[in-house]
């Protein structure tokens, strides 16, 4: 596990306005990892790089790449369900309750895909991942992209991805992270 966003990770689970969130990791469990270690991304990225600021106020790095939507782990399946194969400590939402896949389908049914690229915030713009691929930040913005390829509303964001010089040409459903 590498939460790059330890440290609103921590914010959001010591604020009272987040007492309804279940499932999340202990103090100590998120405490425990080794954030700088994770925040180096040298050699595993290509495109684009820009400083994103979280809610914490925590300035790093990214660099953009475009990855096929299947090879992106998610907190969550596309049905919903918990992904066992997800470190769920980088993930302080419940992804499976009506009103977070109510949002997942909101988001992919009107995909717009200038909300889905750069942003200084990262709450917003491209989801953020770890060098092998987990969904760090923008969980539901991954599964709603993920959808929008699904019942055929993406078509707009690929040709979107290939008009910001990314070539998408012989990718299923290319994302931008």
């Amino acid at each position: 596990s590498k939460p790059f966003l330890k440290s609103w990770y921590m914010g959001v689970k010591y604020d009272p306005r987040a007492s309804g969130f279940d499932g999340m990791s202990s103090a100590a469990e998120v405490e425990s990892f080794d954030v700088d270690a994770t925040l180096t991304n040298e050699g595993t990225m290509t495109g684009k790089t820009e400083t994103v600021v979280t809610p914490a106020g925590r300035e790093f790095e990214v660099q953009h790449k475009v990855v096929e939507a299947a090879d992106l782990i998610t907190s969550n399946l596309d049905s919903g369900a918990i992904n066992s194969e997800y470190p769920q400590a980088l993930q302080p939402r419940d992804r499976t309750t009506l009103k977070s896949i109510t949002q997942v389908n909101d988001i992919a049914n009107k995909l717009n895909p200038k909300l889905l690229g750069d942003s200084a915030s990262s709450t917003n713009g491209a989801p953020i991942v770890s060098p092998g691929n987990e969904v760090e930040s923008g969980n539901g913005r991954t599964l709603a992209i993920r959808k929008a390829y699904q019942i055929g509303k993406a078509d707009a964001y690929k040709a979107w991805l290939a008009e910001q010089g990314y070539d998408v040409d012989n990718m299923q459903q290319p994302v931008l992270v």
